[in-house]
């Protein structure tokens, strides 16, 4: 499949998402989060008792982030094997894709926290939009995953025998990278431009012209929880970190690790109530 076709195959598979109303109301139109945004989030979980559970089991409580995890997990698990049967031409073992978009989810619920600890500690005030980009960052992966597996198994096999970004190698392969799927993912679902921005240039922070703050939070988000779960380190080839984001930030590293340490505590916490 050639890369303009796998392109638009796949966005044709993003515009068959639910939009998520509930969710693009938390925000107000100049998108900042609405003021009316925790009485929004308590009326949807009254209205769904399906949505009120999973909260409930996320540890979340009547909370945002609560909210925005459970509504962006039915997504995902749109995404895993709900549908496989119908799809004939994926090879994929449905159990081989439950278990990558399930690892996939925990990775970015970490980043979430973790995102929206960094936000606290360089003083960014909107702590929750930190917190949603961070969830979202790699909601694109969940599409490449469940529709071009077998184009994303041959991405991994160059990653892992050239020590090359996954991102770099997506764009070299594809002409796009999960990141652009995500913000497509995002954009339709209403959130505002700020995650938007922060979601497709998770990993060229340099990019970003909105809110430049929250996408470099997001990329240090990211590149922090890979660090301590694939013991990869800050300097790695697999997820580059802009050097110029250190400097600003000014965060020793030592506490850079507790942060993401902290972050991957409180999810492990939560997945064993």
């Amino acid at each position: 499949m050639a890369n303009t076709e796998l392109a638009n195959f796949l966005l044709s598979k993003v515009d068959q998402l639910p939009a998520v109303a509930s969710l693009a109301s938390l925000w107000a139109e100049d998108g900042r989060l609405a003021p009316d945004a925790m009485d929004k989030v308590s009326a949807a979980l009254a209205d769904d008792p399906e949505l009120a559970g999973q909260v409930t089991a996320m540890g979340g409580g009547a909370s945002l982030q609560g909210a925005v995890m459970a509504l962006g997990l039915k997504t995902v698990e749109s995404l895993m094997v709900s549908k496989a049967a119908e799809d004939t031409a994926s090879s994929i073992n449905p159990e081989t894709l439950e278990l990558m978009q399930g690892n996939l989810w925990r990775h970015s619920k970490i980043v979430g926290y973790c995102c929206q600890l960094l936000a606290k500690e360089v003083g960014y005030q909107n702590t929750n939009d930190a917190f949603v980009a961070g969830l979202f960052h790699d909601i694109g992966k969940a599409v490449l995953n469940r529709y071009a597996f077998e184009e994303i198994n041959a991405v991994l096999r160059v990653t892992s025998a050239k020590a090359k970004a996954l991102f770099t190698a997506e764009d070299e392969a594809f002409g796009f990278n999960h990141s652009y799927i995500g913000a497509k993912i995002v954009g339709r679902w209403g959130l505002p431009d700020q995650i938007r921005e922060a979601v497709e240039f998770h990993h060229t922070p340099e990019k970003a012209t909105n809110d430049v703050q929250l996408t470099e939070i997001v990329h240090l988000g990211n590149v922090l929880v890979n660090w301590i779960q694939m013991k990869l380190g800050l300097k790695s080839n697999f997820y580059p970190l802009r050097p110029y984001i250190l400097d600003k930030f000014n965060i020793p590293t030592e506490r850079l690790r507790q942060i993401a340490e902290e972050a991957n505590e409180i999810v492990q916490s939560t997945a064993a109530t």
